[in-house]
């Protein structure tokens, strides 16, 4: 019983393959005859091998039932079925057993079948000629010399000259009707594995019900030359920038990085019940037909942010493996179609055609790279579900004759996660990271997660905000301005990747903005600011209501019952470092810092919040002495004995991508686990 319950029985439910299916009639077939050669054969010494042949024919196959039912490894288990019981069990028993008495004409059957149903391509050849030869030689042996032992069952226990060749024309009839139902059986079943292997493949290539219908036709039936009209969501997906990013890369890698894109797509597409209808140089073209609950549209929409996720997941190993990044492009459309069997005699295509291909063509094709688009026919079945931006201007596409509405897809609504700053009435200020990358912005994939924007943090309270730093950040920052009557900006020092956002920067009208920093010593040779906005280098002058000079250690009292205070740092070109009170609560800015130690002495005690250079690494940091940047093990380090609530490692080093800062900051954490890496998003409250 402990045998039986070893065995999954509910995996026979769920056979697909001729191979599954053949071997689980022929092992327990062969199990049997294995068990009837052991009840019909003697004891006479004899019949040993018989006997040994027997057990074996009926040990093997309950072994392998039991390996298949937990490893599922069909294309080793059965053929190896088939060689032992056609090309051993069967020509022992022909020999020792003395002919076709006891149980070798069911054999001689088994064997015709079992060889011929082993179809797999690896085994073929040596399983089906293998079985042959050895039932051949043996068929031989015993017709012209008679079986060395006598017949179980036989009045005779000798092989009479008299009456053998009687037991001749019985042995080579069984064995002429099993060789022709060998022969049968073997071309049979290999139409069937050709039937199974085109199957196989035209599901690569062709959807369920496109797979049927050519199948159909192939059996003699016709595909259905009538067009049918539905109604379906239509999505183009498109790799930007392909014929740039390829144009040196070698073939075998394009073909590589093709499939990348066409199997990550293909893998969502199918999940949410989508069709692939072709594939157009670097472009995938699929539908979703309609259907009752109306949410085809929805499906489109959910497979997109499923593979954009994906994709995000694998943007660092992409490009270490390609050499550049997977972007794409997306356009969804929805409305009727019409679908069927179209061309000519000599060419088929089982499409769809339709006014919302073009349209979803067209979108795809307007849409920049990382840009999901989706027409208003489409955006109006998703709304409430889908987070959706208005992209303005109206938009004729080519053969239109209307202006089409288009829609950015955000995200899905029920991922949507919004600071609900007036919830959590324990906290007053916020500090909201919008940039935390160092020396220069960068852009891709593989930065989304933690963020291509340089230095710069807001502290607010009400309708006052502190902006630490203004580099490339500061456009993240503009929606957090809304609504402040002042604003004071600290800067640490004045290299570009810390104010390059004020080429951007557009502050709310009628607000007050004040600039602290050491313009005492930035100032001496130029006025650094504002020559930086002055022609010819930028058309725009720097808005701003006052420039305030500040001293290193003064504290300078700000709004809302906030003070700051500036400290040298070992940074090039005059930097300092930040200290903010929020009351009584400490927010330190080590901004870009190569030596902690060197800081002013409990700059940074007892500090709720703590931003740490952390550009470098200890392994890589004596390459790059005297460039003013820490290591992210200087600032764990730099927590020891000071009682720091949160410590946040910044301005990441421009060449690492996510998964990098990844690995770095999961080593962080599992030594400290008050330490994270910033992130352009990441909102601190205080």
């Amino acid at each position: 019983m402990k045998l039986f319950r070893r065995i999954n029985w509910k995996a026979f439910s769920n056979l697909e393959t001729i191979e599954e299916k053949s071997f689980w009639i022929v092992a327990p077939t062969v199990a049997l005859v294995g068990m009837i050669g052991l009840t019909t054969s003697g004891s006479y010494e004899s019949m040993i091998p018989m006997i040994a042949a027997a057990l074996s024919c009926f040990i093997l196959p309950i072994l392998l039932m039991i390996f298949v039912s937990k490893k599922k490894n069909y294309h080793s288990a059965y053929p190896l079925l088939c060689i032992f019981t056609g090309a051993v069990a069967t020509p022992v028993t022909f020999i020792f057993g003395g002919g076709f008495l006891s149980s070798m004409p069911l054999f001689c059957v088994v064997t015709a079948g079992i060889t011929g149903l082993c179809y797999s391509k690896r085994w073929r050849f040596l399983s089906v000629f293998s079985c042959l030869a050895t039932n051949t030689l043996a068929f031989l042996y015993v017709y012209f010399n008679g079986s060395p032992f006598p017949l179980k069952g036989s009045e005779m226990l000798n092989n009479s000259k008299e009456i053998w060749p009687v037991y001749n024309d019985m042995f080579l009839g069984y064995y002429l009707a099993s060789l022709a139902l060998f022969i049968s059986v073997h071309f049979v079943i290999n139409d069937i594995r050709r039937y199974s292997l085109n199957q196989e493949t035209l599901q690569q290539y062709f959807d369920k019900e496109k797979r049927k219908e050519i199948l159909n036709k192939a059996l003699g039936g016709n595909i259905s030359s009538e067009s049918n009209h539905k109604k379906a969501v239509i999505l183009f997906a498109d790799i930007s920038n392909f014929t740039t990013i390829t144009e040196n890369m070698p073939s075998t890698l394009i073909s590589k990085f093709l499939n990348e894109f066409f199997s990550t797509a293909g893998k969502y597409i199918h999940s949410t019940g989508g069709i692939i209808d072709k594939y157009i140089g670097d472009c995938v073209m699929a539908y979703w037909f309609d259907d009752a609950n109306g949410n085809c549209v929805l499906n489109a929409v959910e497979s997109m942010l499923n593979m954009k996720l994906d994709l995000l997941k694998k943007a660092e190993s992409i490009y270490q493996e390609y050499g550049t990044e997977l972007n794409y492009s997306v356009g969804i459309a929805y409305g009727d179609v019409i679908f069927g069997d179209i061309g000519s005699d000599t060419m088929h295509d089982y499409t769809v055609i339709g006014d919302a291909v073009n349209t979803a063509s067209r979108i795809e094709s307007f849409a920049v790279s990382g840009e999901m688009l989706i027409s208003d026919s489409a955006a109006k079945m998703v709304k409430g579900a889908v987070i959706l931006e208005s992209v303005e201007a109206d938009h004729f596409f080519k053969g239109k004759n209307k202006p089409i509405d288009l829609y950015r897809i955000v995200g899905l609504a029920s991922q949507k996660q919004e600071f609900a700053f007036q919830e959590r009435e324990p906290y007053e200020y916020t500090v909201s990271v919008c940039g935390c990358r160092g020396s220069f912005p960068v852009s891709g994939l593989r930065f989304s997660e933690y963020g291509g924007e340089t230095s710069c943090y807001v502290v607010k309270k009400d309708d006052y905000a502190v902006i630490i730093d203004c580099g490339t950040g500061l456009k993240n920052a503009v929606s957090l301005l809304d609504g402040c009557k002042n604003i004071d900006i600290l800067l640490t020092h004045v290299h570009y990747d810390h104010i390059l956002g004020f080429l951007m920067s557009k502050f709310p009208a009628q607000t007050k903005v004040r600039i602290f920093g050491q313009f005492d010593k930035w100032d001496v040779q130029s006025n650094t600011l504002d020559e930086f906005m002055e022609h010819p280098y930028w058309p725009v002058e720097l808005s701003y209501t006052e420039k305030v000079s500040i001293k290193l250690g003064e504290k300078i009292p700000l709004d809302k019952e906030m003070t700051a205070a500036f400290y040298p740092s070992d940074h090039p070109d005059d930097a300092c470092v930040i200290q903010l009170m929020c009351k009584d609560k400490k927010v330190v800015f080590l901004a870009d810092c190569e030596n902690a130690e060197r800081l002013e002495p409990g700059l940074a005690d007892n500090a709720e919040l703590v931003f740490f250079d952390g550009m470098f690494d200890d392994g890589d940091a004596i390459d790059h002495t005297g460039w003013g940047h820490g290591t992210w093990q200087a600032g764990l380090r730099f927590t020891d004995g000071k009682n720091i609530k949160k410590m946040v490692i910044t301005h990441h080093n421009p060449e690492l991508g996510d998964h990098s800062l990844m690995l770095r900051e999961t080593q962080a954490r599992h030594e400290k686990s008050n330490v994270s890496f910033a992130k352009t998003g990441d909102v601190f409250m205080i």
